[in-house]
């Protein structure tokens, strides 16, 4: 009997066929893309791709075991010692050997399973591989808990395969062939959200829109003045559209659900209503018959979602039950400004923030706040920084205005808070003033114009002087106590 052992080694070893004595296989990965928003939390069941493990010497007949071992936290969602399937590992060129695959048991901390393996008829060849791919989420099929934060866009799952002769529930065993590793999962988008300013080039390839916006506002509150753009701007004669932007989302294609093998879209996973809020500086022109609105129109002729709340004391539009969105297919965020608007708006770049809630275990998205069209004020501005409040004991500001447009303006002016930046109300400094003319006002005349609380002695504030034509501002600041006249202009 001893010699007989003898020579079936020596036979086993003229052929190549080793038992026992490790040799390295080669595993490759053939991954799913797997949406990150169809997992809604760690413990969420995935099923991923196939791992396919291959074979880099003869293995000889009789039992091995098939040990798989999922990395980076993530465990079968078998119990320890629990069975999964056989199916979930499937042999492939297998030459004339008979490889019959049994239920593999999953091991104390259920971060590896074992398949035992049995070869007859003849010895594995070379290249021979099996391939693990979980059948579906549930326990039994090979369903993986993922502690591994696979909902975080960018995270991989990665499986390693190896063969040993012995069976373990608590070490991985490799001595017949050592451990390979494959990606089985990536965590990817499985929706893109697209935002566009209607101010730029490519509005109307992008995003559909009729032409790229270039209206402006006013910023005086005087109607019926001569304005630098005329018929692109709002009086009190007129109206005026404004197109923001718009915004869609997008499904990316082959990504999947949570099982490998449904396809992640917005029709099957993003199917109730959805909210979002605009927010800009023209709170005070809402307040005056204006309004905001989403639009499915890339002209904005039609209100498709009216604001709900907020827009008149803030300028924060919210939009309430928006119609689940369709792929690829944008709304415009719009502005109308009415006839009775005769109020200040200051230049304001208006940001919008999308919630859009997913169907059951479908991730929430909540947008990054996306930048549409500056509002720019339909002429002159000017912001004085070295600015000195009337209050302030021992000193006097002087502004001087000069119009170096073509045409004559009332001049407004508005404090600048120090602190918040906050653009204040605005009054009329001066009527008129003509073509070429110019006006030097102190700081006490210029906020009894403006009216309302005059800023504190200690702050200091900007002062911001506006018109419907091209302006510049010279500033001074008299020290009162030696007569010491200081042109702060180049502090401008």
């Amino acid at each position: 009997m001893k010699r007989n052992i003898i020579l079936q080694t020596a036979v086993a070893a003229m052929f190549g066929v080793v038992a026992v004595s490790a040799h390295a296989g080669i595993a490759n990965g053939i991954p799913v893309n797997m949406a990150a928003q169809a997992i809604a939390s760690a413990a969420t069941p995935v099923a991923g791709g196939s791992v396919t493990y291959s074979t880099q010497s003869p293995v000889a007949i009789g039992t091995v075991y098939v040990y798989v071992k999922l990395n980076g936290g993530a465990k079968f969602a078998r119990v320890a010692g629990g069975a999964i399937l056989a199916a979930t590992l499937v042999p492939a060129n297998i030459g004339a050997a008979t490889v019959t695959v049994s239920l593999g048991i999953v091991s104390t901390d259920q971060t590896f399973v074992a398949f035992p393996v049995a070869i007859s008829g003849a010895a594995l060849p070379v290249n021979a591989t099996f391939t693990f791919r979980p059948l579906s989420t549930a326990v039994g099929d090979g369903g993986i808990n993922t502690v591994t934060p696979l909902q975080t866009v960018g995270n991989t799952l990665t499986e390693t395969i190896s063969i040993g002769s012995t069976t373990s529930s608590v070490a991985v065993q490799s001595d017949v062939d050592t451990a390979s590793t494959g990606n089985a999962i990536n965590s990817v988008n499985g929706v893109a959200f697209t935002s566009l300013s209607s101010g730029a080039a490519n509005f109307a390839a992008g995003m559909g829109g009729v032409a790229v916006e270039t209206k402006k506002v006013d910023v005086i509150s005087v109607a019926g003045t001569a304005l630098t753009a005329g018929a692109t701007s709002n009086t009190g004669a007129s109206t005026v559209l404004l197109n923001f932007g718009g915004y869609k989302f997008t499904t990316i294609p082959a990504v999947f659900t949570t099982d490998g093998l449904t396809a992640f879209s917005i029709a099957a996973n993003y199917t109730v209503v959805y909210s979002a809020v605009l927010t800009g500086s023209y709170g005070a022109a809402l307040a005056a018959g204006g309004s905001v609105f989403l639009s499915a129109n890339n002209d904005c002729t039609v209100s498709t979602v009216a604001a709900t709340a907020g827009t008149a004391a803030t300028g924060a539009a919210a939009f309430a039950a928006i119609t689940a969105p369709t792929t690829n297919v944008p709304l415009y965020a719009c502005m109308q400004l009415s006839t009775a608007n005769a109020v200040a708006i200051p230049s304001t770049t208006p940001s919008l923030v999308v919630t859009l809630p997913g169907a059951a275990g479908t991730a929430t998205i909540v947008t990054p706040a996306a930048s549409l069209y500056p509002l720019a004020p339909n002429g002159g501005l000017v912001d004085i920084r070295t600015y000195v409040p009337a209050s302030a004991a021992g000193y006097t500001t002087f502004v001087r205005v000069i119009n170096i447009g073509g045409v004559a303006s009332p001049i407004t002016a508005a404090i600048i808070d120090a602190t918040t930046g906050a653009v204040g109300a605005s009054g009329v400094i001066v009527p008129s003033l003509a073509a070429g003319g110019a006006v030097t006002l102190t700081s006490a005349q210029i906020e009894t114009a403006i009216g309302g609380t005059a800023p504190a002695a200690a702050t200091r504030p900007r002062l911001r002087v506006a018109g419907a034509t091209t302006l510049q501002a010279q500033s001074f600041i008299l020290t009162n106590a030696n007569g010491n006249f200081s042109d702060t202009t180049g502090a401008q």
